[in-house]
């Protein structure tokens, strides 16, 4: 297959992949509170995913690498069609646990094959090509709860979960296609063997650090927008501006790439970037004033997307032909931060600062390990 042909097939899987797991998530909450779920079950039937990813994703990224994405995405989305069905006739909190659960790690199957057979697939134009994957990826996350309340509207609550059935299939279809001729690296021991010398290297270790510290910031956001604006003197109907305009700058940052990737591949842009988001929160908080931290939001959303992308390139980089194995681990990295990070905070540090200074301090460890970075990739 021709290389921009399967660019654009797999970005277009890519797109039908997230706007289905962006219907489902919209859905789930009343869904749950229909078969008489509360705050708690609600909150257990989301949770349960991120959990499971975690532990998922770089047991995922090896098999990918091991019999090739091709059967590793294709299958995963194709399962999601009975998963679909079974979320839609689902009576009980434990079907919708167990139904999560499952999506989880069929989730951690198909993203690791998806970015990874990027990776895998233009090695000399990685970057620009992972951030047209992730960057179609949020475009479909911001389609799908539309698409949900649209249909929620006119069929009800469990309507949205036959599209995520149908959109599952269509992306199986194009991924069967698109992912055709990539190869898989058949054996075992070179698993173990990469994997024990890269975790152990710092410029690795630093890699790791940055996409816990981007699940901690994202996990915090999502948790704390209506405490961050409130904070800011502004309506708490705002909240969800926010998260907006983080995810809308992330996007942006991603589609970008194609323009500025020799840019960002400088070892010097990690520390500019989160020196640039620093410098924008220190003024934000010396004029009190809203709209500086919408700047600041909005940069660390860009900035937040372009690193995420380079690391995931850097790390490809250093795992060769194991590149979804690199894509779990730096998965797991960002799903450790998210799934802990924002309870962190509200158990242990809520005295000690406010939430708009917690963003702020998260964006300075970042600056750290961008320093530290910098200096290690000189070497």
């Amino acid at each position: 297959m021709r290389d921009k042909s399967r660019m654009y097939l797999l970005s277009v899987a890519s797109l039908f992949y997230t706007i289905g797991v962006g219907t489902c998530l919209a859905a789930l909450p009343l869904v749950v509170s229909s078969v008489g779920g509360g705050r708690l079950d609600v909150s257990a039937v989301i949770g349960i995913w991120a959990m499971v990813n975690l532990v998922s994703s770089l047991p995922a990224g090896m098999l990918s690498d091991k019999i090739g994405p091709r059967r590793s995405a294709s299958i995963s989305l194709a399962l999601r069609l009975p998963l679909g069905i079974l979320f839609y006739a689902g009576g009980s909190i434990i079907i919708y646990l167990i139904g999560r659960a499952i999506d989880g790690v069929l989730e951690a199957l198909i993203w690791t094959g998806f970015t990874g057979s990027m990776a895998k697939a233009y090695p000399s134009r990685r970057l620009p090509a992972l951030g047209m994957i992730l960057g179609v990826q949020l475009l479909g996350l911001s389609i799908g709860p539309a698409i949900s309340s649209f249909l929620t509207n006119l069929y009800g609550p469990r309507a949205p979960f036959l599209v995520f059935s149908m959109v599952s299939m269509i992306s199986a279809a194009l991924a069967y296609i698109s992912l055709k001729g990539l190869p898989s690296t058949g054996g075992g021991k070179i698993f173990a063997a990469t994997l024990l010398n890269e975790v152990k290297n710092p410029l690795t270790m630093n890699y790791i650090l940055l996409f816990v510290m981007m699940g901690v910031y994202e996990s915090s956001l999502t948790s704390f927008s209506p405490e961050l604006v409130t904070g800011m003197g502004l309506e708490i109907a705002l909240a969800g501006f926010l998260l907006s305009l983080y995810y809308i700058s992330n996007l942006v940052g991603q589609f970008s790439l194609r323009f500025v990737h020799k840019l960002v591949e400088n070892r010097i842009f990690p520390l500019a970037a989160y020196a640039i988001t620093s410098a924008t929160f220190m003024a934000s908080r010396m004029a009190k004033s809203g709209i500086p931290f919408m700047g600041f939001i909005a940069f660390s959303g860009i900035f937040n997307g372009l690193t995420f992308s380079r690391n995931q390139s850097r790390l490809c980089g250093r795992f060769k032909e194991l590149e979804s194995t690199a894509m779990g681990l730096g998965n797991m990295g960002w799903a450790i931060g998210y799934a802990f990070g924002a309870s962190i905070y509200a158990a242990a540090l809520n005295d000690l600062m406010d939430v708009s200074g917690w963003m702020g301090f998260l964006i300075m460890v970042m600056l750290i390990i961008a320093i530290s970075l910098s200096l290690i990739e000189r070497k």
